[in-house]
């Protein structure tokens, strides 16, 4: 297909000047009009001031008219030479529109191809990394993966870097998630009433590992002062059952003779 070229050259319009002596139409008005400047309206000469206004407002409908008459003789040409070219437009638009059509049919498979591999190639950085399912979720699929211009190598590469960054979170979230149940299985060694691990994995949303293990300790202490209380109260018991007093067999046997 050969390189661009105007398939049409537009032939050089031309427009007549409009002839108008404006000067000597000016001096002219200027002269007639001084003849009506300064009069002063009195009782006396209302009648003639209302003839001059009649005549001024005369005068300015037949320059408004001559001005609307001027402008429709040169306003037809120039309708005709847009619905013209309007006309000569719309036979470009007819062979074009098709073409963009097709081009845009194309550029838009080429932005979906390119998404679909960025999913693709996500999913597959994923299961390389051996990404959770709550990491792999966050990759990101930009929206500038679905450039025309974009490669694939480029698509990969930030995808690489974007697993590489969820790969060490997950570390770091199985790295607490082991500190979490080693202090838990710790702390459930002083108490009865033993805790779960999973009582405070939420709490991974919202608070570091030093937190968690903070109140993984504040709760088992909060056990096992309630347990030791427990143990207090049932030894106080106990006590308070062994010293009182014991009843005599003898005088039972007795009492009832």
């Amino acid at each position: 297909m050969s390189e661009y070229t105007d398939l049409i050259d537009i032939p050089e319009v031309t427009a007549e000047p409009v002839v108008f002596d404006y000067e000597a139409t000016k001096a002219r008005l200027e002269a007639s009009l001084a003849e009506y400047q300064g009069i002063e309206v009195t009782a006396e000469s209302l009648s003639i001031c209302k003839r001059r206004q009649k005549d001024l407002a005369s005068m300015r409908t037949k320059l408004d008219s001559a001005k609307k008459d001027i402008k429709r003789k040169w306003m037809e040409p120039l309708d005709i030479f847009e619905k013209q070219m309007i006309s000569l437009i719309a036979m470009v638009k007819e062979t074009e529109e098709p073409l963009k059509k097709q081009i845009d049919a194309y550029d838009q498979k080429v932005r979906d191809e390119h998404l679909k591999y960025a999913r693709e190639t996500a999913a597959e950085l994923a299961k390389e990394a051996e990404l959770d399912e709550e990491f792999t979720d966050q990759i990101e699929i930009k929206k500038r993966f679905g450039n025309l211009g974009i490669k694939e190598s480029e698509i990969r590469r930030d995808l690489e870097l974007q697993v590489e960054v969820l790969k060490e979170k997950q570390k770091s979230r199985e790295a607490t998630i082991d500190m979490i149940k080693k202090t838990v299985e710790r702390e459930n060694e002083s108490i009865t009433a033993k805790m779960k691990p999973e009582w405070f994995l939420a709490d991974l949303q919202y608070l570091s590992a030093a937190d968690i293990v903070t109140k993984i300790m504040d709760r088992a202490r909060d056990i096992r002062n309630t347990e030791e209380e427990v143990k207090r109260q049932e030894e106080a018991k106990r006590q308070a059952e062994l010293e009182l007093p014991q009843e005599d067999p003898v005088e039972d046997r007795k009492s009832v003779v």
